[in-house]
This record gives structure tokens, sequence and C-alpha cells, in this order.
């Protein structure tokens, strides 16, 4: 179920009282009740309970990649292994020094992962790792500016094969291609954004 809002300046968000709804309570414009929201997700909670049961009969652990502020005596990224059903996390590894990996992607296909790296001063980098599962730590590719201030949000398509960076200080973003290696392509695209709102 997808829940929309439209909060751009000069719509307002319809409520429409019990009586319309067969006493299921407030509803807003798109139609989704209160009542029928919380059992959606109550519904989405059991769902999962489904995959997550094989997963602790299995006694699964991940490999969890965490970025950090290096600002503070931190190194960049670390690695833990990590129980999906229990939550409990241990085995903390220093992956890779990095400076300021504030958000990290994993490609489709688990070998590489990609950080954006805010700097200090000037735009920030997008970072390419090779993931080794064993020893859980990742080894850099390559290095290229993120063509913006701040980069906080990386994403990859379905096949891994282009990279997409948004860049928030600076309001902009841009697109990489990814080779087979997981190296990492100048900017093909840079696109500025002006204005607000």
């Amino acid at each position: 179920m997808t829940v929309q809002f439209d909060f751009r300046p000069g719509r307002k968000r319809v409520r429409e009282m019990a009586e319309r709804d067969g006493g299921e309570g407030m509803r807003y414009g798109n139609g989704v009740s209160r009542r029928r929201f919380i059992t959606a997700a109550a519904l989405t909670s059991l769902a999962a309970r489904g995959w997550l049961a094989p997963a602790a009969a299995a006694g699964e652990r991940h490999i969890l990649l965490v970025g950090t502020q290096t600002t503070a005596g931190s190194k960049g990224i670390y690695s833990y292994h990590w129980n999906a059903v229990t939550g409990d996390m241990d085995g903390q590894v220093l992956a890779a020094e990095v400076t300021m990996p504030t958000f990290l992607a994993l490609a489709p296909d688990g070998r590489h992962v990609y950080s954006a790296n805010e700097l200090t001063k000037g735009p920030g980098e997008v970072t390419g790792f090779r993931l080794d599962r064993a020893t859980r730590k990742l080894t850099e590719i390559n290095a290229v500016s993120s063509q913006g201030a701040a980069p906080c949000h990386l994403t990859l398509d379905r096949a891994g094969r282009a990279l997409f960076a948004a860049n928030y200080t600076g309001g902009s973003a841009a697109s990489f291609r990814v080779a087979g290696d997981g190296h990492l392509s100048d900017a093909v695209e840079d696109l500025k954004y002006t204005g607000h709102g």
C-alpha cells in the first residue's frame, strides 16, 4: 500500500468525518483511514515474520555496514555481524578508512559498496569499494567527485550499471556509469536545481 499526501501550497488536506466511512474514523484525501493504516501496518509486521522465521531457524547472520561521521574520532565504515531476527550486533571491524561516509549503497551483485563522502571543502566524493565477505573488509576501487557539496544519497539501477548521487547543499544530482568491476566513471550527467520549494 502506498500512502501519499499533497502538501503543496494552496492545497488543503481533505478530511472526511466518521459517518461517511462507516464509523472508521478520520480519513485523508487519499481515502486511507487511520484504522485501515494501522491494520495494514500490523499485517505487514506479521507477514515479515514469515521470512524472518526461516532466517532465525537457520541462525543466519548478516554483514551490516555502517558509515560514520569522521569528525569526532571515527575512522570511516565499520562492519558488524548482525542477526536480523534478534537485532543483535557484534564483531565490530573497521571495514574501510574513508572521510565522512554518510550514506552507503550496496550494488545488486552484493560484491560492491558505494559511499557518499561529505568533504569539509568543495564538492563531495562517491567512493566505490569491493566487499570481501569473509573478512568483512572493503577495498577501495576508486573515488570520483559527486559534483556538489554534501552528497547525501546514493542509489543504483537494478542492473548495477548506473549510480545516482544527490547533493544536499548544492541542490544537485549526478549520474555515473559503473563498470563490471565496480569502477565508477566521472559524472555522465550533472543536474543543478535552482529556486525553492
